[in-house]
């Protein structure tokens, strides 16, 4: 149906409604593919970030930029299903949308030692230090009618897969554009 729509939007001559129907349609397509499985590849990771961020750039324009720095050889590396898309997620709701002048998002990715970094990066406002220990004990979703159950959800992820030294980790300034920069830790060899 998807892919109709598509065509469609082609012949029409729409094209920016033709690039969200087809990013929307490889993203749908990669949740039925995998959201029965709790790891997928940074691969696959990157392929819906970029899909989802594309989408997002046509709806939010100039208030939105963003750079991904991550290199092939780390595409099989597995994490947990979705994690990257629901920090970035958060990084426009939070860093982006809330600003008159839009924000930037950076994701990239480095190995240290026989772990893999995965980093998203914004230049938002920041988020305090008991926020962020509210959001990794899950005090915030729970006491709180919005927000933060992504957070805490990969975090347990990432303890339940990998051990506690994997666990998600927050650093903020919480100073106005300092940013908050939100890390994925993952081994490199965990098929």
């Amino acid at each position: 149906m998807l892919n109709t729509i598509g065509r469609l939007a082609f012949f029409e001559n729409a094209k920016m409604t033709e690039d969200v129907v087809y990013a929307f349609s490889d993203m749908m397509r990669y949740i039925l593919r995998k959201s029965s499985q709790p790891l997928s590849s940074l691969g696959d990771e990157i392929a819906y970030v970029i899909n989802y961020l594309k989408i997002q750039k046509i709806r939010l324009g100039s208030r939105l930029q963003y750079t991904i720095d991550v290199p092939e050889e780390f595409y099989t590396v597995k994490l947990p299903f979705l994690s990257v898309t629901t920090i970035v997620e958060n990084s426009i709701k939070h860093a982006v949308e809330k600003r008159a002048s839009g924000g930037s998002i950076e994701v990239r990715a480095h190995k240290k030692d026989k772990d893999l970094y995965v980093e998203i990066i914004d230049d938002g406002d920041g988020i305090a230090p008991e926020r962020i220990t509210s959001i990794l004990r899950g005090d915030a979703y729970k006491n709180e009618k919005e927000g933060a159950v992504g957070m805490y959800n990969i975090n347990n992820r990432l303890i339940h897969h990998f051990g506690h030294e994997y666990a998600l980790m927050i650093e903020s300034e919480n100073k106005p554009s300092m940013g908050t920069k939100v890390t994925i830790k993952v081994p490199l060899k965990n098929n």
